[in-house]
């Protein structure tokens, strides 16, 4: 297959860009995001998806900023058949399928697709065609050529065909199947005979196990009946020691019940002193209370009085202040009133430079705004030729250009000198003495000398191709001149250059407009102008002088406005002192007089605390004067040492009968009897449930069963060590085989190793060798007599390694069936020194397989002899 060419129409960021590709070797260089990765992805899509595909791949090459479907169309031969392939996806999905040789075909939408598929299924491996481009990123991976059919085919017959024995090794590998699996692991009866045999060895150790489980059981039985005995006689020990410890208990009982008793009168007795002193105290407090609230009494009267003198000089001192502050407040109100006359007049000034200035920004707005509405009308009187239109009719009629230089540097040339006084007719066409004509002699030319001689020239048939070459040309710039609608290259141009002005003239006529209107619309800014024309005519009209409201100033009334407002900025400034001194005094005489009522508060409290003091002690000596509290308390004191004692006699007898000892030996008698009888229970659950399973283990009959396990496994030892010698056996046989028939892919691969170290002694020297596995994959690279696996090279001999590989098969698969070698953005890794010699392999490689390069960095393709350089311009901001 080679493809001629590939035209991309909002394809990612390409608007509509055509690239036309050598047979050999085409560089395509350019920034990022000009569309050189485009152009490989869009081969894949074109094969992958149908023109009604919403897939995300399909999605993903649509343009971000256009509703607009992305279009591919290539040129292309393959096989026998030249064709034209065009899709365009998303929106108005589109498929067209033209053939123009070996017979004309012509197919649309899905047929077009199925026929464009089955054209590359006859003609091309599509195996081939994926391994043989390196998407970007990917330089370091080798292509899978194990699974290309034309290769194989190709190196068929280049090596030495091998016996084939496919039918004897599917033989041997199904019975080998019978014992392992692919991965070499047992299956089928040898593995369950393997499986099987640990199992039966478990089973008879379980069953030895079990037999010597019952005979332990029997003695545990027999061991755990004498310590049920033992536990008997404990149980009756401990029954008896606990009786005796009760009865020492309640003795202690009585006891403890004697020394609560005398406890608890004493805390009645301790109880009442507390309240006779309490009584006591009570009353001397009320004494005290007494005496402190009259000395309170005459201390507050006194500041009462104080205080009262202070808000009087406070009210005077408030009184002054308000006077002032009403003086302030007129100052001022006739200061702000001139002001504001002062201001009014500034404002109408200024309103009527505004009206100026605005009405001019109108005018202009709406000359901008006329210019635009021509522009239009003019651009959409013009026609629109379609993108991309005056680039084909120009590469066309440069085409034709040089078709018919061709066709004329073919042609036989008259040459025709005058050289005396009797007249030279040239086609007719009559020459001046001593001049000299040439031309072409496409047709029959007639040079006459009138009564002299006539000379026909009439041309050969040599020239037939460069003739038809022009015609070819003409025909193709005439198709494209009636599909563009106009009648010549200039024509176009024209049109072109009239609808540039036209959207020039227009823009310039925006910028304009938006420069007067600087956001605003010409609507509001009319408005505004009427707004304030009607505003100066209320104040008098724009020529008015306002009428300055100081004469001293008149003549210049934004000074007179300032120090206007000058003056009314002093008297605010006095009014606001004059209010502060206000607030100070008003401040001052509510302290005052808060202190006053404060005072007088303090004062007649304390007079209600002092009468209501004297009321509860009169009171309380009512009820019982001051001897009798004394005598109380002297009787309470002598009953309180009397419980005393008693109360410490019952508590040494409590003592002396040492409560803990007594308590912890009841406790541990109490536990010892239920622990003991608890310990019989579970001896004697435990007994009975060794009982049980001696009666169970004897009813199943443990020693027949192992006698019968034992058999069992001696039977599959056997079959299991014969399944072991067939397998050992077809193991064997397998490897043999695999062995052999590895050595005959080794020759196989051969002509393939050949071609992959010529093209690499180009790059790595005249010693290398390399090492291919049956896979065709390469898998070591020998330099100076040492070996280094592939996945241990640098990247950037992985890179080189993993090229060449790609290259070999290009040549080897080159003919019909061969497919083109794209490069996208490869070669990162390589140094300069190999980059050059890369370029005299790929230009090797080009003269019999199309490359297809697509590079950012043009410097690492420099030395491709006979490379076509393609230079797509960078991106449109």
């Amino acid at each position: 297959m080679r493809i001629h060419s590939v035209r991309l129409v909002d394809f990612r960021g390409v608007a509509d860009a055509t690239v036309r590709l050598s047979p050999g070797v085409t560089v395509i260089e350019g920034p990022n995001e000009t569309g050189k990765s485009s152009i490989a992805e869009a081969l894949r899509l074109v094969r992958d998806f149908k023109a009604t595909s919403g897939h995300k791949d399909i999605r993903a090459v649509q343009p971000v900023d256009r509703d607009v479907g992305p279009e591919v169309t290539l040129s292309l031969t393959t096989g026998p058949f030249d064709l034209v392939y065009r899709k365009r996806w998303l929106r108005k999905p589109e498929t067209e399928l033209r053939v123009s040789a070996p017979r004309p075909e012509q197919h649309a939408g899905d047929t077009a697709h199925d026929r464009f598929l089955d054209i590359l299924g006859q003609t091309l491996d599509l195996d081939l065609l994926l391994a043989l481009e390196v998407q970007q990123g990917a330089s370091l991976a080798q292509p899978d050529l194990a699974r290309i059919a034309a290769l194989h085919r190709t190196l068929d017959e280049a090596g030495d065909p091998s016996a084939d024995h496919d039918e004897l090794m599917d033989l041997i590998e199904q019975e080998y199947r019978r014992f392992f699996t692919p991965t070499g692991r047992p299956t089928g009866e040898y593995r369950a005979g393997a499986e099987e045999l640990p199992g039966l060895e478990r089973e008879v150790a379980d069953l030895a196990e079990q037999g010597r489980r019952l005979d332990g059981l029997v003695e545990r039985h027999r061991a755990l009946s004498g310590q049920l005995d033992a536990l008997d006689a404990r149980l009756t020990q401990a029954t008896a020691d606990l009786r005796a410890r009760e009865a020492a208990a309640r003795d202690l009982d009585r006891r403890r019940g004697a020394a609560d008793r005398s406890g608890r009168a004493l805390e009645e007795a301790t109880r009442t002193l507390e309240r006779a002193e309490e009584a006591l105290v009570r009353r001397r407090e009320l004494l005290t209370a007494v005496e402190d609230r009259r000395g309170e009494l005459q201390e507050l009267a006194a500041a009462a009085a104080e205080e009262e003198d202070g808000l009087r000089a406070a009210e005077d001192a408030f009184a002054s202040a308000e006077r002032a502050a009403s003086g302030a407040r007129g100052a001022h109100e006739e200061a702000r009133d001139r002001a504001q006359r002062a201001a009014a007049a500034l404002t109408r000034l200024r309103d009527a430079h505004d009206r100026r200035e605005l009405a001019g920004r109108v005018e202009r707005a709406r000359a901008a705004h006329g210019r635009l509405v021509d522009a239009t009308a003019a651009l959409e009187s013009a026609p629109d030729l379609p993108a991309g239109v005056l680039e084909d009719l120009t590469s066309l009629s440069t085409d034709l250009t040089v078709a018919e230089r061709t066709r004329d540097l073919a042609a036989a040339q008259v040459s025709v000198e005058a050289l005396g006084d009797r007249p030279v007719l040239l086609d007719g066409e009559a020459l001046a003495a001593g001049s000299r004509r040439s031309m072409p002699a496409h047709a029959p030319v007639t040079v006459e000398v009138p009564g002299l001689a006539r000379i026909t020239v009439t041309p050969g048939t040599t020239g037939g191709s460069a003739e038809q070459g022009a015609d070819r040309a003409r025909a193709a710039l005439s198709e494209a001149l009636v599909r563009a609608g106009v009648e010549s290259v200039e024509q176009a141009a024209a049109l072109i250059d009239r609808r540039r002005l036209a959207e020039a003239a227009r823009q310039e006529a925006r910028r304009d407009l938006d420069r007067e209107l600087s956001g605003d619309d010409l609507d509001m800014l009319e408005a505004r102008l009427a707004g304030l024309t009607a505003r100066l005519r209320a104040a008098g009209g724009p020529a008015a002088e306002p009428e300055h409201p100081l004469d001293a100033d008149a003549a210049d009334p934004e000074a007179a406005a300032h120090r206007a407002q000058d003056d009314e900025e002093e008297a605010a400034e006095a009014l606001a002192q004059a209010l502060d001194v206000l607030e100070q005094a008003r401040a001052a005489r509510d302290a005052a007089s808060a202190r006053d009522v404060r005072a007088g508060a303090r004062r007649d409290t304390a007079r209600a605390e002092l009468d209501r003091a004297e009321a509860a002690l009169a009171a309380a000596r009512a009820q019982e004067d001051d001897a009798f509290l004394e005598e109380a308390l002297t009787r309470a004191a002598h009953e309180r040492d009397a419980c005393r004692e008693a109360a410490l006699a019952d508590q040494g007898a409590l003592e002396q009968a040492d409560p803990d000892t007594v308590e912890t030996l009841l406790d541990n008698a109490r536990r010892l009897v239920d622990s003991t009888r608890e310990n019989r229970s579970d001896t004697h659950t435990e007994a009975a449930q060794a009982k049980a399973l001696v009666d169970s283990l004897a009813a199943e009959g443990i020693e027949t069963r192992l006698a019968e396990a034992q058999a069992r496994l001696a039977e599959s030892r056997l079959t299991q060590a014969r399944l072991e010698r067939d397998a050992r056996a077809a193991r064997l046989l397998r490897d043999t085989m695999v062995r052999h028939r590895d050595l005959a892919q080794r020759r196989y691969v051969a002509p393939f190793t050949q071609r992959i170290e010529r093209l690499g002694r180009v790059v790595f020297g005249p010693d290398l060798r390399i090492g291919i596995t049956p896979d065709l994959v390469i898998e070591s690279r020998t330099l100076g007599g040492r070996t280094v696996p592939f996945d241990s090279l640098s990247a950037g001999a992985r890179e080189q390694l993993a090229l060449l590989g790609r290259l070999a098969c290009a040549q080897l698969v080159s003919g019909d069936e061969g497919a083109p070698v794209i490069l996208d953005d490869t070669l990162g890794y390589s140094d300069p020194e190999r980059l050059a010699s890369l370029g005299a392999v790929l230009g090797a490689v080009g003269s019999s397989a199309q490359v297809i390069v697509l590079t950012c960095q043009p410097d690492r393709f420099a030395s491709v002899g006979g490379a076509k350089v393609v230079r797509l311009p960078p991106p449109t901001p």
